[in-house]
């Protein structure tokens, strides 16, 4: 497969990621969208999370708003339940 490096929109499996490629990973400053509207902004390193904001969105149907450190959730997140 290609290998991608430079800035742009990747559209992968229903998601897009928007931010910079290292050797086809994402690297740099980033914001990364899923179909059911799911967002991560911030640093990713080597492909994964490193320094982000985000809403992330469970099966159970709640709504998960924090930070993720070093690719692990880090400091108090606001969680919303399926109910609001």
């Amino acid at each position: 497969g290609a290998i991608y490096n430079g800035r742009g929109v990747l559209y992968v499996q229903g998601a897009v990621f928007e931010g910079v490629w290292v050797e086809g990973k994402k690297h740099g400053e980033g914001k990364l969208t899923y179909p059911n509207k799911q967002t991560l902004t911030g640093e990713f390193v080597k492909g994964k999370m490193y320094n982000v904001r985000g809403v992330v969105y469970k099966g159970d149907g709640c709504k998960y708003e924090g930070t993720w450190v070093a690719g692990r959730s880090h400091g108090k997140f606001t969680i919303t339940d399926s109910a609001g």
